[in-house]
């Protein structure tokens, strides 16, 4: 699923999985997401997080998925909740005060956003947090600087998310060759690409739909039993 993008093949595997053992939640999330959370279904996922986090509250990764799910759905004051309870659990967990910034970034709230960025520990995440930050609030120098670390240091594992702050940014044709280096590189984000609010920008061009036919993302959820 997350390299080959062979998503009837991953579909089979996680079936499986399930046939194993019904009760296996991860292996019904895998199926959920491919049979519709990456077209943009979400609900299904959701629930299967949500039920995931109330078998063992204190599962502080159960609650970090359920966070970036609600996150990709649009439900941002959620995801902040669940996000909030993952540091309560984790206080060093790395990639929550991104995530957090990017969803107070996304509900318009760019002060927060940045203290939130900067409060993340892991370099990469404060790296792919930081320009977006600054961007919004009009701090154009700070974030061209963070980019451009983020571009030096890690062009060769993060480009996904070096064309999500292109994207984010306005910057619609480095967007795209980020994202033409993800499809090479087989980053693992580009199986977000159809859902992830920071590509916004990038919808109404017509390199956008050309991305998802490549990544067989273009048409409906399948039909498939899960």
């Amino acid at each position: 699923m997350y390299f080959d993008w062979d998503w009837s093949a991953a579909r089979e595997e996680f079936q499986r999985a399930r046939d194993l053992d019904p009760d296996n939640l991860g292996a019904a999330a895998g199926l959920a997401w491919l049979n519709g959370a990456m077209f943009g279904r979400m609900d299904e996922q959701i629930a299967i997080r949500k039920k995931a986090t109330k078998r063992d509250p204190l599962d502080a990764s159960a609650l970090f998925a359920l966070s970036t799910e609600l996150l990709l759905a649009g439900q941002n004051e959620e995801s902040l909740v669940a996000l909030r309870q993952v540091l309560l659990l984790n206080p060093s967990a790395a990639g929550v005060h991104a995530d957090m910034s990017y969803a107070l970034l996304l509900l318009g709230r760019p002060d927060e956003a940045l203290i939130a960025a900067q409060k993340e520990a892991d370099e990469i995440a404060r790296l792919a947090a930081l320009p977006v930050a600054y961007w919004a609030l009009g701090r154009k120098a700070e974030s061209d600087a963070a980019l451009k670390e983020l571009e030096e240091k890690y062009a060769l594992d993060q480009a996904y998310s070096i064309a999500e702050m292109h994207a984010y940014r306005g910057e619609i044709d480095s967007a795209f060759q980020w994202l033409d280096r993800a499809h090479r590189q087989h980053d693992g984000g580009m199986i977000n690409i159809r859902v992830d609010p920071l590509l916004q920008n990038l919808h109404r061009d017509q390199r956008y739909k050309a991305v998802l036919v490549k990544m067989k993302l273009d048409g409906d959820p399948p039909t498939a039993p899960h």
